[in-house]
Parts: structure tokens; sequence; C-alpha cells
């Protein structure tokens, strides 16, 4: 169970009676996976399609910041019309 790992400080973790007992192993034990050197991390992630994404979502940003500037900006003119 790791989410009954409890925290010990810093980055590390002690088990408790929640997480169950400390197995301990090398990566080519039975139930464990292996280590392949020389092979390459494959990723599902588009990163064209996310670029795209973040571009989009940063011009609707700006957008919105100025929408929300020229209203503050008419705010004060009617005030200020209203106070003169």
């Amino acid at each position: 169970n790791p989410t009954g790992l409890v925290r010990a400080g810093g980055n590390n973790w002690k088990a408790s009676l929640n997480s169950g007992a400390i197995v301990l192993g090398t990566g080519d034990a039975p139930g464990r996976g292996a280590i392949t050197s020389g092979t390459l991390e494959g990723s599902n992630v588009d990163l064209t399609t996310q670029m795209v994404n973040m571009i989009n979502y940063q011009a609707d940003y700006q957008a919105n910041s100025k929408s929300i500037v020229t209203g503050d900006t008419l705010l004060q003119t009617v005030v200020g019309l209203i106070a003169g």
C-alpha cells in the first residue's frame, strides 16, 4: 500500500502498519521489472499540439486581461464624470 507510507522528513518515507512490510530485492528478482540499458523511453504526448494549446491559452489570457483593464478604465471614467 504505497499510500500507507509515513513521511519521515525531506524526501524520505518509512513503512507503517498500513503500508505493510518492506520488501528488498533487485530489479531482476521475480515479480519486479527489469532495467534495460540502451533503450529510449517512449512518450504519448504530442509536443506540437501541447505547444499550440499553450500559445492559444496565452493569447486568451492576454485578451481577457485587456478586457478587464478596459472595463476598469471605463468604470474610472464614469466615476470621474459622476464626481466631477
